[in-house]
Formats: C-alpha cells, sequence, structure tokens
C-alpha cells in the first residue's frame, strides 16, 4: 500500500517550530512517502537537514489560498494519483501524543474521507486541519480543487474546501467521518476551539495552537480566558501518552 503525507505549514521565520518538528517526527512514520509544503524559497542547511533525515521532501512556494492554496500547489507539482491513501495535514494544531488510534479507525472504517473532528457550523462538515482520504476521494477532491482554485480570505477557504467540499463529497456517496463526532460534545460550533478541554478528556491527541498562543490569532486565547472557555493545560500534561518535551514546546509557547 502506497500513502503519502502532505504537510502545510507557515513559516514567520526560517526556524521550523519545535512543536512542527514533533508533529512531523511522530506522523511521518504513518506514510510511505512524505512531502512538507512551506511559504519560503528555502530553508537554513540546519533545517534541511532536519527534514531530510525524516525523508521528507520539501516544496517551497508562494503564500497564496492558505493551507488548501499551498496544497493545490503541490498537487500541480506532484503526481499523487496513484497513491492509495493521501494525508493533508497542517500546522495549525499541537500534536501531544500518538496517532496510532485515529489511523487505526480510518482504515478499520473503511471511510473514502475521514477528519479529526466534524463540525455542525453553518453545515456540517469535516475540520481541514487533519484529513485522510483513499483514492477515489482524492480524485474528486483534487478535481474540485481545479475548479476552485486559490481562494483570497479565511472564510472563503472555510467555505470552499471545509463546508462545500464535503457537501460535494456525500453528494458523490462518499463515506465521511472523523476520529470525534461533534455530538459527543454538544457542539454547535468549532468544537476544536469551544469544546477543545472535552475533546482532549475523550483522547483526542492534538489541540489547537490558537489556544495556546495568542500571537498566532491575535489574541483568541485570551478572548477564551475572558470568558471561561481556556483550555486547561493540566489535561495535557497529566495525559500517560504525552511526548517526552512536548509540555515544555506548549509551555514555551504559551505567552
Amino acid at each position: 500500500m502506497k500513502t503519502i503525507g502532505i504537510f502545510c505549514a507557515f513559516l514567520p521565520n526560517e526556524a521550523i517550530p519545535d512543536y512542527v518538528k514533533a508533529y512531523l517526527a511522530n506522523i511521518r512514520p504513518h506514510f510511505t512517502d512524505f512531502i512538507m509544503v512551506m511559504n519560503r524559497a528555502s530553508l537554513p542547511n540546519w533545517e534541511l537537514e532536519f527534514i531530510v533525515g525524516l525523508n521528507i521532501t520539501p516544496c517551497f512556494v508562494n503564500n497564496e489560498g492558505y493551507d488548501f492554496g499551498m496544497y493545490y500547489k503541490v498537487l500541480q507539482k506532484f503526481d499523487c494519483s496513484e497513491y492509495d491513501h493521501v494525508g493533508l495535514i497542517n500546522d495549525s494544531m499541537v500534536l501531544f501524543k500518538p496517532l496510532d488510534r485515529t489511523f487505526s479507525t480510518y482504515y478499520r472504517g473503511g471511510y473514502d474521507y475521514f477528519g479529526m473532528v466534524s463540525s455542525p457550523e453553518k453545515s456540517l462538515h469535516i475540520q481541514s486541519y487533519f484529513l485522510l482520504m483513499n483514492k477515489k476521494a482524492f480524485q474528486l477532491v483534487f478535481e474540485y480543487m481545479k475548479i476552485h482554485g486559490l481562494q483570497e480570505t479565511k472564510e472563503l477557504v472555510v467555505d470552499t474546501y471545509e463546508i462545500n467540499l464535503c457537501t460535494h463529497l456525500l453528494e458523490n456517496k462518499l463515506k465521511l467521518g472523523s476520529a470525534y463526532n461533534h455530538k459527543i460534545v454538544n457542539a454547535n460550533i468549532n468544537p476544536s476551539i469551544y469544546k477543545a478541554n472535552q475533546l482532549i478528556k475523550l483522547g483526542m491527541p492534538m489541540v489547537k495552537k490558537s489556544l495556546i498562543s495568542n500571537s498566532s490569532t491575535g489574541g483568541l486565547k485570551h478572548f477564551l480566558q475572558k470568558h471561561g472557555t481556556a483550555l486547561d493545560l493540566e489535561l495535557i500534561k497529566n495525559d500517560a501518552n504525552l511526548f517526552p518535551l512536548i509540555y515544555d514546546h506548549i509551555m514555551i509557547m504559551y505567552d
């Protein structure tokens, strides 16, 4: 079985953040091939050595169209049509424990298109920061991308490539699924943000970076703290499967 992961990272400077390195190191064994797409023209040698050491192919593109714009540019450069499964993953999440259970759920469930969490916001869809799909779904997704191309705003990306894409796949009778259904945490808006603590208690292995760092969203963490929905960091710290050093990296990010 041939599988490929495509990891999208927005790098504000030439260094790859430690939480991204931890994510890459732990997700890489789940794919036979792997591409990291970045909004830079190059990387310094020490960062290239890290990428190459994990047998990851770097891809440098202009920052257009957010994560799906960068995925689309990768797919124009690399032929992924022969892979049995394709993963689209971005760096908006901090992975803090293994993904074995997530991949097992995807494969055992026989899903065509699968993500970490479903959301009912606007319309039922799979949140797009972590996506796995089989060959049948990938063909439809790539054709859809070729039609819709780059979207200029974040809202358009969400509407086009989260909500409307899922509707398109459902209309084509594909089997969609998620590791965590929004209904089990009684979510009526973005569960990865507003129900993060409940999801972590259920076993979710990752958390939104925007719940840890104000700098990533212009103050979302502070806003949530003010309104009583702050992330409970102790839930992560006390997880028996916590990656070594990842909590230290999280606390460095915490501002």
